[in-house]
């Protein structure tokens, strides 16, 4: 049983309160005084607000979903996230209606089966655009269900959208979606008369104006995993391989100073105020040893002072980005 009360619950509750067949606990409310009471708990079942990553997972799907059909028809789709909605089983039975591709998919590891819903309009345009077409959409739809061509082609494009929504999920958890049946009679799909589900709603516009793209998951599949939802892991960056590519090309031309230590002393102030031209520095630093290189101040390799064609030279002997670091 839900935890709050549904609108018509509540009415009858308040009428009953109303008429006084409903006993009030507690003290009765003097005359002319008015009692508070907070109908605003059902705001808590929101999904945004229970699964608040839903928010997150829904806007990286409909990115996904742009890319996905401008691939699909090479074109510039327009694709806009609506708000996620709770819906009961008999309020999404109205929604389906004759000629909507209704595909059911499981997506593992969520319990359950949902489901992906394109309108007929939707479907009707893609179909005809996929076969050369400018997206052409029959005046008359009511009534009319997809013919098995159409549904397999829709279908084929369904299992995209659904590995688009997939992909929305890869900073939370990996999701496994399948197809396992589509239809075009919504006499064909059951649902349990008591579920409820979570929806995405989607807004598409491949030319011939917005439909709305539904994907609902049942609501006791998501309970399980809520904590976890509920961290709201921030998305992982996208990768900007022009941006790389771009700023791997500024570093490899930069100038660094590369500099190698012969060797260091220590000296007190008196010491060094008393050097005069002529006075040898005797370092610590053998000629057999290995130097530091380091490169803008960073040690990063290790070589051996010497001569090449008449200039002093260092031959790298190993690049160690821990060489010459002192502890």
């Amino acid at each position: 049983m839900a935890d709050t009360l549904s609108k018509d619950e509540v009415d009858a509750l308040l009428k009953g309160m109303s008429d006084g067949d409903v006993v009030m606990d507690g003290d009765e409310a003097s005359p002319g005084v008015a009692t508070t009471i907070s109908l605003t708990a059902a705001q808590d079942e929101s999904p945004a607000r229970r699964f608040p990553v839903l928010s997150i997972v829904h806007e990286r799907f409909a990115r996904g979903l742009e890319q996905t059909l401008g691939t699909i028809f090479e074109s510039d789709p327009a694709v806009d996230r609506r708000e996620l909605s709770t819906l009961d089983s008999s309020t999404l039975r109205n929604r389906l209606v004759p000629g909507s591709l209704m595909s059911l998919f499981s997506a593992a590891p969520l319990v359950g089966q949902g489901l992906l819903l394109l309108p007929p309009p939707l479907g009707c345009e893609m179909v005809d655009r996929l076969f050369g077409g400018p997206g052409r959409v029959p005046p008359e739809l009511a009534e009319r269900p997809l013919s098995p061509i159409a549904l397999r082609t829709v279908e084929g494009i369904a299992a995209h959208m659904l590995t688009a929504f997939a992909g929305a999920w890869a900073s939370l958890l990996r999701l496994e979606t399948k197809l396992v049946r589509s239809e075009s009679n919504p006499m064909l799909v059951t649902f349990d008369a008591d579920a409820e589900f979570i929806v995405f709603e989607t807004a598409c516009d491949l030319g011939n104006g917005d439909a709305s793209v539904l994907i609902a998951l049942p609501r006791t599949g998501l309970e399980p995993l809520r904590a976890k939802m509920n961290e709201n892991k921030p998305a992982p960056a996208h990768l900007d391989r022009t941006w790389l590519d771009a700023l791997r090309s500024a570093v490899v031309q930069t100038d660094v100073l590369l500099t190698a230590d012969l060797g260091r002393l220590d000296l007190s102030a008196r010491d060094v105020l008393a050097l005069r031209p002529g006075d040898v520095l005797h370092l610590p630093t053998r000629a057999e040893d290995a130097l530091v290189v380091r490169v803008e101040g960073t040690p990063l390799l290790s070589g051996l002072a010497g001569v090449s064609r008449g200039r002093n030279a260092v031959r790298v002997l190993e690049r160690d980005a821990d060489v010459g670091v002192e502890g």
